[in-house]
């Protein structure tokens, strides 16, 4: 199992997850080797955001599909509550599309490379 490296509420069987039914991001197999690789060699930095209300994952699916493919049977999860669906789907829309609105600034990177 690759190490924890981050808070968690729980440590959970994997095949216990379910992803959001609504979930609208699609995790290409070439992103989910990056981020096999990621958590293989950084350990888990983040964990899996599961909702109280639903039982359902709000963040996290690629991650989850990342340990499938390094065969982790246990995952860190925190739970998140929400009053209502709406205000799930809303969490878990924003944690798939506002990152993308970031700029990379690709000088910094190259320069700490």
């Amino acid at each position: 199992m690759a190490k924890i490296k981050c808070k968690y509420d729980e440590i959970i069987d994997l095949h216990k997850l379910v992803g959001h039914k609504n979930n609208a991001n699609k995790h290409p197999d070439n992103q989910v080797k990056l981020l096999a690789k990621n958590i293989d060699f950084q350990g888990w930095r983040l964990p899996i955001i599961v909702s109280n209300r639903s039982g359902m994952v709000v963040a996290g699916h690629g991650r989850m599909l990342a340990a499938e493919k390094l065969k982790e049977e246990k995952v860190p999860v925190v739970y998140q509550d929400f009053e209502t669906e709406a205000q799930e789907y809303a969490f878990l829309i924003s944690e798939n599309k506002l990152s993308e609105l970031a700029q990379h600034d690709d000088a910094i990177m190259i320069d700490t490379l």
